[in-house]
């Protein structure tokens, strides 16, 4: 007898557990579009996120870059002067420019050098400036 009370209650519930499951899934088919709007507008918004992140990034490096081509350029027009400082070089190089130094100055090809760096700045920078400058929004230059 309690076999057959335990029986009816295991499918009474086995009944209730699978019209519950198919309420479930009922639901779920239902309102699956909007799940999949609210995913969608989610993954929007991530990926805007993403786009603004990667044009920030761009223009700090793009600043970067600026900054450094001018910072190098005044520190080479600020190297012009001569302050009569020897170089600094390791143990090896400092004999065998020790020797070629007097040379050098006697054919002042230290100032050449000078000229052919600010030159070398000059040139970069005012490339850069020319790129910097040609982009229009991602319109290409005319």
């Amino acid at each position: 007898m309690f076999r057959a009370i335990a029986d009816g209650f295991n499918y009474l519930f086995g009944m209730l557990a699978d019209f519950f499951w198919k309420l479930m899934n009922g639901l779920l088919w239902l309102l699956q579009p909007i799940f999949d709007l609210i995913a969608l507008i989610f993954s929007f918004i991530v990926w805007i996120g993403v786009i603004i992140v990667k044009i920030v990034l761009l223009v700090f490096a793009i600043g970067k870059l600026l900054v450094g081509l001018i910072a190098g350029l005044f520190s080479t027009i600020l190297g012009f002067g001569y302050s009569g400082s020897t170089t600094n070089l390791p143990g090896s190089y400092m004999e065998v420019y020790s020797h070629i130094r007097p040379y050098l100055s006697m054919l002042q090809l230290d100032k050449i050098a000078y000229l052919i760096q600010f030159g070398i700045w000059f040139f970069t920078a005012w490339a850069a400036l020319r790129l910097i400058g040609g982009m229009r929004g991602g319109a290409g230059s005319e």
